[in-house]
């Protein structure tokens, strides 16, 4: 069993899977190619219908294979999902650090009709505990600075 709780090893893996996937692909495509050399020397019928059919079903599959690959030599990784893990996701950029400054920076800096859905919102849910006890040095000790 391989070890998924390092980011690198996850995405070594991936790797790993998207390169034996595109082995498979070069072995589809020249069997279907041989199939397709084959199949042209059959006289016309339903058997030659029948294979045709099967040889288009495995050339739809290669195709599938090559849009989910999404291989680009030019990149590293070179395939789609193990780039974006690795450069498009909080394990590949730097966390969002979320503060009550940066909140209050963007409320202010937001439209009036955000502003007053933001004041709507809180005044419907202060609506909804209104008759509920309220202890505020213990709520200020969950929520407040520090």
């Amino acid at each position: 069993m391989v070890d998924r709780t390092d980011q690198q090893t996850c995405l070594e893996r991936i790797e790993l899977k998207c390169q034996h996937i595109e082995d498979e692909r070069v072995l589809l495509s020249n069997d279907i190619l041989s199939a397709w050399a084959i199949f042209t020397a059959i006289p016309a019928g339903d058997i030659k219908n029948c294979i045709n059919y099967i040889i288009e079903g495995l050339a739809d599959c290669l195709s599938a294979l090559v849009w989910y690959l999404d291989k680009d030599n030019s990149y590293d990784p070179k395939w789609l999902i193990p780039y974006y893990l690795e450069n498009h996701t909080v394990g590949g950029i730097s966390e969002y650090e979320l503060t009550a400054e940066k909140i209050i920076g963007a409320w202010l800096t937001t439209t009036l009709d955000n502003q007053q859905w933001t004041i709507g919102l809180i005044d419907y849910m202060r609506k909804e505990i209104w008759d509920k006890p309220f202890d505020f040095p213990l709520i200020a000790g969950q929520i407040g600075p520090g």
